[in-house]
C-alpha cells in the first residue's frame, strides 16, 4: 500500500494536519463510516514514514478484523473513501486560506438568499480592505470578485451603481490581467530560446505583437490612482527583470516608488526595493561604482524597516555578500562592523558562523590585518559558489601579502581547477 494514492497524500501531512484530518473525517457533516475511521486510526500510527511492512493491506486488515478472511474489496473501499476525504480536506484548507475565493462564495450565497443589507455591508468591507492594504495580485482578484458580485446585485435595482461598479471592476481586472501577463511573459521570454516548446495556439504571440504596452503606459502618466501606480510599477519591474541593463526602466521604477510611498508595504515593498538594489549591485559588479550610493539607499530601507522579514525569517546570503563587499569597497569599515553586529542574528542559523567569519575575513583584509584575515578565511565552509570563489580569491591575495609563496601558487592552481 506504500505506493497508493492515500499514503502519498498522508505523507505530506504534518503532525498537526493529521490531527486536523482526524477531526475532519469524524465530523457527521462528511458522513464518514466508522469502519473507515478505524482504518485511518490504524494507519495514522505509522505516520510519517509509512513503511511497507507496517502498512501492508493484509496486515492492517488483520489488525482491524482479526480472525476474518482477508477482503481486498473492503480495503480498496476504505482506501478510496479516505483518498476522497483527504482530497476534500486539502481543498478545504486551501479554500480557507484563499481569501478571494472564500469571500466570493460567501457574497454569492448572501446575494442568492436575498440578504441584501448583509450583502452590501460585507461586499463594501471586502472592497475597502482590499484597497486599503497593499495593491497586489491577490487584493486585485479579491476586489474584482467582490465587485463582480455587486454587479449582479445592482443589475435590477440600481443602474448608477451598476455602471460605477462595472468601471471599478474593469480597472481591477485589467490591472490583475497585466500583472499576470507580465509574470507569464517573464517565464516565456527567459526560456523560449533554450527549450523547444511550441505554443498550443497563436493567441499569446498575436496579443503581444498587437498590444502597444509602451503606448498604454505612457497614457497612464497623468493618473495617480493605486491601480495606475501598480500597472506602471509592475511594467518597469517586468522590464528590469528581462533586461538587467535597462537603466531607463530602473529610473522610472525608482521615481514611482519614491513618489508613492503610501501605496505599498510589506512583501510588496520588499520585492520592489530588492529589485532596485539588485539592479544597482549588477552595475557595481560591472565596475559602475556610481551606483554604490543608490544601492545603500535602497538596501537601508530593506534593513532599517526589516522588510526582509516580510519575505523570510532570515536575511538572504545575497544581501549579506553585497552589503559586506560594497561597504568595504567604499571603505566604510565602521558600517561593515555595525552591520555584522546588528544583523548577524538574522543570518541563516545553518551558515551563521561561516557568514560571520566570511564577513570578518574580508574586513580584516581591507584593514591590512592579513593574519586575522587568514585566520577567519581558513575556517569558512560555505557551499554557495559565489562565496567559494570569493574565499579562494581572498586567500590568494592574503598569501601574496604575507609572502607565502608556496601557498600562493598552490591556491592559484586550486582556483584554476575550481573555475574550470
Amino acid at each position: 500500500m506504500i505506493k497508493s494514492k492515500l499514503i502519498q497524500i498522508l505523507k505530506t501531512f504534518s503532525r498537526r494536519e493529521m490531527k486536523e484530518f482526524e477531526k475532519f473525517i469524524i465530523s457527521p457533516f462528511f458522513g464518514c463510516k466508522n469502519f473507515v475511521v478505524s482504518f485511518f486510526n490504524e494507519i495514522k500510527k505509522y505516520h510519517p514514514d509509512f513503511r511497507e511492512q507496517d502498512v501492508a493491506k493484509k496486515k492492517i486488515f488483520i489488525k482491524l478484523y482479526a480472525g476474518k478472511q482477508y477482503n481486498d474489496g473492503l480495503v480498496r473501499r476504505m482506501t478510496s473513501d479516505l483518498v476522497r476525504l483527504a482530497e476534500e480536506f486539502i481543498t478545504y484548507k486551501s479554500f480557507r486560506e484563499t481569501v478571494s475565493f472564500r469571500e466570493t462564495c460567501l457574497l454569492n450565497e448572501l446575494r442568492l438568499r436575498k440578504l441584501d443589507i448583509i450583502f452590501e455591508n460585507k461586499s463594501n468591507r471586502i472592497i475597502s480592505e482590499a484597497t486599503s492594504n497593499n495593491i497586489d495580485s491577490n487584493s486585485l482578484l479579491t476586489k474584482f470578485f467582490a465587485e463582480n458580485q455587486k454587479i449582479s446585485f445592482y443589475l435590477k435595482n440600481n443602474q448608477k451603481k451598476l455602471l460605477e461598479t462595472s468601471y471599478s471592476a474593469s480597472n481591477s481586472f485589467i490591472t490583475f490581467f497585466l500583472s499576470a501577463l507580465n509574470n507569464k511573459t517573464q517565464i516565456i521570454e527567459k526560456r523560449k530560446n533554450n527549450l523547444k516548446a511550441k505554443p498550443d495556439s497563436g493567441i499569446y504571440e498575436n496579443f503581444i505583437s498587437c498590444f502597444n504596452y509602451t503606448k498604454f503606459i505612457k497614457s497612464l502618466e497623468h493618473l495617480k490612482s493605486k491601480e495606475a501606480f501598480y500597472i506602471k510599477a509592475d511594467y518597469y519591474f517586468h522590464l528590469i527583470s528581462l533586461d538587467k541593463n535597462d537603466v531607463v526602466s530602473y529610473k522610472k521604477l525608482k521615481e514611482l516608488l519614491y513618489e508613492n510611498k503610501d501605496y505599498y508595504k510589506g512583501v510588496f515593498k520588499y520585492n520592489f526595493f530588492i529589485t532596485l538594489s539588485g539592479f544597482c549591485s549588477g552595475k557595481i559588479f560591472n565596475n559602475n561604482i556610481e551606483y554604490l550610493d543608490e544601492f545603500f539607499y535602497n538596501i537601508e530601507i530593506i534593513l532599517s524597516e526589516k522588510l526582509f522579514l516580510a519575505n523570510s525569517v532570515i536575511l538572504s546570503s545575497t544581501i549579506i555578500r553585497q552589503v559586506i563587499t560594497f561597504s568595504i569597497m567604499q571603505k566604510k569599515y565602521d558600517y561593515t562592523e555595525s552591520f555584522i553586529q546588528s544583523y548577524s542574528k538574522y543570518f541563516n542559523p545553518k551558515d551563521k558562523t561561516d557568514l560571520i567569519n566570511y564577513s570578518y575575513a574580508l574586513l580584516m583584509f581591507a584593514k591590512k590585518d592579513y593574519g586575522k584575515a587568514l585566520e577567519f578565511s581558513s575556517v569558512i565552509d560555505l557551499a554557495q559558489a559565489e562565496f567559494k570563489k570569493d574565499i579562494r580569491f581572498l586567500k590568494t591575495k592574503i598569501y601574496f601579502e604575507l609572502d607565502y609563496t608556496e601557498s600562493f601558487y598552490s591556491e592559484i592552481d586550486a582556483s584554476r581547477h575550481f573555475l574550470s
